[in-house]
């Protein structure tokens, strides 16, 4: 069995993670918030003038 993983020596990269994250104007949601329904998908694919997934 693994042990928990050391992450102490790729904090500085978490750091930088963060920062192109919120350059990028990227939220962290939690998984509660996420709408994957099938309804939100087409919506959201129409508004970008996708085609729906399934006819």
């Amino acid at each position: 069995m693994r042990g928990k993983a050391d992450l102490s020596s790729q904090a500085p990269f978490l750091d930088d993670g963060r920062a192109l994250l919120d350059a990028f104007g990227v939220e962290m949601l939690d998984p509660s918030e996420l709408d994957l329904t099938p309804g939100c998908v087409e919506r959201a694919r129409a508004e970008r003038g996708e085609a729906p997934l399934a006819d």
